[in-house]
């Protein structure tokens, strides 16, 4: 039997200055560092999505949160293997597709894509003829063309901002179908026009199933309120017409039916 004995001899891990793990917004980017006076090379991977794989300082733009390796050799033979984890933050904004209304009519915005959960903030702006700022999905009735722009905020900070931009064209009446006197609802407690792109109108008129007229006036934002010379008109169908200009100066002539509702 022989044996035969050997010094083992540890090297000290070389000094040196390495970025450490973080945390960054989606679509960011960050500068990861290292500084090491006696390595004979830098080596980073994976090398996508990011500047250089053969430096000291690298730039990174991460979608998805990856740990980047760093592989550094010294002449005493040491190879030094390390990682830095940067973490991805994400936040999306979907303000949802550009879209066309008629005059008086109402949307609701928002898209699929935009983050949801507790740990999120949203904020449209302007705050005009929407009807909730800090709602992702949002019912808005401009009165004319309007842009609307959605931010994204996570409780880290980070925010995406898209932007909608809405269409008013005024090439049809907008008037309801049904209206209940009755009702606390503002919106359904009368009968007119929704329009709000018409400059002229020549008559709005009402009529009961015998013909006779109930209701008539030619200001755009009066209303009828369901009652005739003052008394509560009996439930049923009644007939409207009428006639007048949009802001395109396009002239309209319509007639239909509403039913009142008691």
């Amino acid at each position: 039997m022989q044996v035969e004995c050997r010094q083992i001899q540890v090297h000290p891990i070389p000094e040196m200055t390495l970025s450490r793990d973080t945390v960054i917004c989606q679509g960011d980017t960050i500068t990861l560092s290292v500084r090491s006076r006696k390595a004979l090379s830098f080596a980073w991977r994976p090398d996508y999505n990011i500047s250089k794989t053969d430096s000291f300082d690298v730039r990174v733009v991460s979608e998805y949160s990856t740990g980047y390796s760093l592989v550094m050799p010294y002449a005493s033979g040491c190879i030094v293997d390390t990682t830095v984890h940067v973490h991805v933050s994400k936040n999306r904004a979907d303000a949802g597709p550009d879209r066309i209304l008629g005059d008086g009519a109402r949307t609701v915005l928002g898209g699929p894509l935009t983050s949801l959960g507790e740990e999120f903030t949203y904020t449209w702006l302007p705050s005009q003829f929407i009807s909730d700022v800090s709602d992702p999905n949002p019912v808005v009735n401009p009165p004319y063309d309007y842009t609307y722009y959605l931010e994204v905020r996570n409780s880290f900070g980070c925010y995406d901002i898209d932007t909608v931009v809405v269409r008013v064209t005024c090439n049809d009446l907008n008037l309801p179908t049904a209206f209940a006197p009755e009702s606390p609802n503002m919106e359904s407690n009368s009968f007119g026009l929704k329009n709000r792109q018409i400059i002229k109108l020549n008559y709005l008129r009402v009529f009961d199933r015998w013909g006779r007229l109930v209701f008539e006036t030619t200001d755009v934002t009066r209303r009828w309120d369901g009652k005739i010379n003052g008394e509560p008109a009996p439930f049923g169908v009644y007939v409207w017409e009428a006639d007048g200009f949009c802001i395109e100066n396009r002239r309209f002539k319509r007639s239909g039916n509403v039913t009142l509702i008691r």
